[in-house]
């Protein structure tokens, strides 16, 4: 058992050799264990494979069979194949209906694919054979939001905070509707909770931010809206451009413009014509009151 549990062990930010180690507890009948694998394959499921680590490969032999498939699938979803990701994880159900982690996969990769009918049928299914995990409800609130049913995914979201109050995901998630209701004290204690538990989530720290800045705590705003910058992607114009209007709030115009400047450009690079608008007229703005 002792080398079952190096490869996730020497390696703990591969999510894979974590989903690997959570199968085989599985057919232990260890499910203390299967829970702590598949948090932190959950958490680390976007990281790629440790070079050369044969301890892996001995992990992965010892099943070939519906994990073959949940594996082929995270490839697939790496890729952005949701298409094959998805077919995947149905193999794997084929081959053990009673696979809960591929109906969870499923509602997720359905939703993005626009199939609304079978991402909540896989909830369904998902929830008769175990309606004790936190991210079945956490991918089903996703799914509701989408929809437009954000009474439904709020209650959602709650429920698997109710079975995990350290969902950092959900709490944001929560923490934005509350915002969006006008409950902003409360949506501030949600938010703050996100950020202790997923400390890298560019969203939970900007939803904080602006809450912070509502109550004009722009200092504190602005050091969350900092953490947001990395990585360099086609979300960080948005957040680059919070940041600009956070410091011209604070009569810091230069700085304002600084990152104003920086959100331009990156806009522009990522073709986002509506935001470069509305950049452009609030750069135009801060030149005038600097002169």
């Amino acid at each position: 058992m002792r080398a079952l549990r190096k490869p996730a062990n020497s390696s703990p930010n591969f999510g894979a050799a974590h989903f690997a180690a959570a199968g085989v507890y599985r057919q232990r009948g260890d499910r203390n264990q299967v829970a702590r694998h598949l948090r932190a394959y959950e958490l680390y499921k976007g990281f790629d494979a440790p070079v050369e680590d044969p301890l892996w490969e001995k992990v992965a032999d010892l099943n070939m069979g519906w994990l073959a498939h949940l594996r082929r699938a995270i490839y697939f979803e790496s890729t952005g194949d949701l298409a094959s990701a998805a077919a995947a994880n149905e193999k794997a159900l084929e081959l053990d209906p009673a696979l809960v982690q591929a109906h969870v996969n499923l509602v997720s990769l359905y939703g993005r694919m626009g199939d609304a009918a079978k991402a909540e049928q896989h909830f369904r299914d998902g929830l008769a054979l175990n309606p004790n995990r936190d991210d079945l409800y956490y991918n089903h609130g996703v799914l509701l939001f989408e929809l437009r049913r954000v009474r439904a995914a709020k209650i959602a979201f709650e429920r698997a905070l109710a079975i995990n109050p350290y969902n950092g995901k959900a709490q944001t998630n929560v923490g934005y509707i509350l915002q969006t209701e006008g409950r902003l004290q409360e949506s501030k204690a949600m938010l703050e909770k996100a950020v202790q538990n997923v400390p890298d989530s560019r969203v939970a720290h900007f939803h904080l931010a602006r809450v912070l800045i509502h109550f004009n705590r722009l200092a504190e705003g602005i050091q969350h809206l900092e953490k947001t910058l990395s990585p360099e992607d086609g979300e960080t114009p948005t957040y680059l451009y919070a940041l600009a209007a956070a410091y011209a709030r604070a009569r810091r115009t230069d700085q304002a413009l600084r990152y104003a400047y920086r959100a331009r450009d990156l806009a522009s690079a990522h073709k986002q014509s509506q935001l470069l608008v509305s950049i452009g007229r609030d750069i135009r703005k801060m030149e005038q009151a600097r002169r």
